[in-house]
């Protein structure tokens, strides 16, 4: 059906999706500030600081003393900050226009989120490497541009790794494009920004190791040999580094406690061993199965994830944001169940979980007209926490945690069963009632607009 204006009806959809992505993405951006934000900015400025005072090699204590807070990000991913931050840096100091540092956080924001839609467009080009139809590869960039893990956990926060997701789809692209030598390099920067990056690469490396034979010698040095190339400079460059960095690290250790599994079970176990324990068999099994050459595309999408939704849930899942580099995967698992309906629904849940546990497990978010509320970020907590008891609090924080990680589980648990089945459907179908789609993918942003809402209001 067409309209007066010549406009298919249909045809307007996609674009009323894609305004709708495009929106949240620059409210989320530009509306809210995050204190991990300014730490960011603030290490990035305090580089700049040191090489302009010629003292490069105090920089960790130099950090320590103007912010209270050592940076234990690594040089590069500061290096970089700092990088994006000086033509800035130089416009504020050569003509004394003395911005606040609001400026540079929303200056740091356009990388973020310029790295988002690098991300996006590559992941549309991965997706349709794999054949998958256009309609298919609708669903997945706006799963993955409005999902709330992104929205909240790395947009809204400012957090470097939307460069770290944005360098591992690009290792997707590469792994799809047979140039598995640079996606071993792609992730091996990602690790410069998250090191977490190499959960997906070492069960990626030993399910290769059959197809690559003796590149595996030389994809081993792609994968480690950036991070390993950082740590020896910064010793060389920075001898306190390391030293400093360990007192912010120990200082998140004692804020975030023990692991969900003891706090919400109250039992006493050593997650961390239960995660060896699972990280040996998976790693084994990727091993047996890249050495006799046998890999399939399944293999390639769980074993990874399972690898690293177990260090989320048994090791250290007090931060969101660590999930976002398995969300491209995680999207192309959804895509090949057999109703896209079951997959938009489990994304729903996904990030109405994310949604409830972020307002009570983070104190930092407020809306970017009262800025200057992160300089005393310590003394301020969530709004829900002043609202209410702090003992509900912890309740409602573990339904938020336990949804989205249930949800996640349940995808890879039904990919899998399909997969064996022989159920899953073809990348170039769409098994579903077209306005039943799109009702889905409208409602799946609700979340993330109810809680911009409450930041809005409430904080």
């Amino acid at each position: 059906m067409i309209s007066r204006d010549g406009v298919s009806k249909r045809g307007l959809v996609p674009v009323i999706l894609f305004v709708i992505s495009v929106i949240l993405l620059l409210l989320y951006s530009f509306t809210i500030s995050h204190v991990d934000c300014n730490t960011i900015v603030t290490w990035g400025y305090d580089l700049l600081e040191s090489v302009r005072n010629g003292d490069l090699t105090n920089y960790p204590v130099y950090t320590y003393l103007t912010h209270g807070m050592p940076t234990n990000y690594s040089l590069f991913s500061n290096a970089v900050t700092a990088i994006w931050l000086l033509p800035i840096y130089v416009l504020d100091n050569l003509f004394g226009f003395g911005w606040d540092m609001v400026v540079y956080d929303v200056w740091y924001k356009v990388l973020i989120l310029a790295s988002v839609f690098i991300a996006v467009f590559v992941f549309d080009k991965a997706l349709s490497e794999l054949n998958y139809s256009k309609d298919n590869r609708r669903v997945a960039l706006f799963v993955f541009a409005t999902s709330a893990v992104l929205l909240l956990s790395v947009v809204g926060k400012g957090q470097i790794d939307a460069i770290s997701v944005m360098l591992v789809v690009i290792a997707i692209y590469m792994h799809i494009t047979d140039r598995v030598s640079l996606a071993f390099l792609f992730i091996g920067l990602a690790c410069l920004f998250k090191p977490f990056a190499i959960l997906l690469g070492v069960p990626y490396l030993l399910l290769m190791i059959g197809k690559c034979g003796k590149k595996t010698i030389l994809n081993t040095l792609y994968l480690i040999g950036p991070y390993v190339l950082n740590y020896i400079l910064t010793i060389i460059i920075m001898p306190k580094y390391r030293e400093m960095s360990d007192i912010t690290s120990e200082a998140f250790k004692e804020s975030y406690g023990s692991s969900r599994i003891e706090e919400i079970f109250n039992i006493r176990i050593n997650s961390i061993l239960i995660f060896i324990g699972i990280a040996i068999v998976l790693c084994f099994f990727a091993l047996y199965i890249g050495s006799r050459n046998k890999i399939k595309k399944a293999h390639l999408l769980t074993i990874p994830v399972l690898l690293y939704m177990s260090y989320i849930v048994f090791a250290n899942p007090s931060s969101v944001y660590w999930l976002m580099n398995i969300v491209p995967l995680i999207i192309i698992m959804g895509l090949n169940l057999r109703r896209t309906e079951d997959f938009l629904l489990l994304s729903i849940g996904i990030n109405l979980g994310v949604c409830i546990f972020i307002p009570v497990a983070e104190r930092a978010f407020i809306p970017a007209k009262n800025y200057s509320l992160l300089h005393n970020i310590r003394e301020y907590t969530s709004p829900l926490e002043r609202l209410s008891n702090t003992e509900y609090m912890k309740y409602i924080e573990y339904t938020g945690v336990t949804l989205y990680i249930v949800c996640i589980i349940l995808i890879i648990a039904v990919y899998l069963y399909e997969h064996r089945s022989n159920k899953s459907r073809e990348a170039n179908t769409i098994t579903a009632n077209k306005a039943r789609i799109n009702t889905l993918m409208c409602l799946s942003v609700i979340p993330q607009i109810l809680y911009l809402a409450f930041v809005y209001i409430v904080c």
